[in-house]
């Protein structure tokens, strides 16, 4: 599938859509995107753990 290169460059995940609030606040499949997209680029770049880490 085609991606938004900008979105790409900045190493977001996509969230995916749902109807229900509910599921949206609870699930990991839609919580662990959004908080990884939260972090600073500094460390969604980090080339490894200790790295991220540190």
């Amino acid at each position: 599938p085609s991606r938004d290169s900008r979105q790409d460059n900045l190493l977001l995940l996509n969230v995916p859509f749902t109807r229900s609030h509910f599921f949206y606040s609870t699930d990991f499949t839609f919580t662990a995107p959004r908080i990884w997209n939260q972090f600073p680029f500094i460390i969604r770049s980090a080339q490894s753990l200790s790295v991220f880490k540190s």
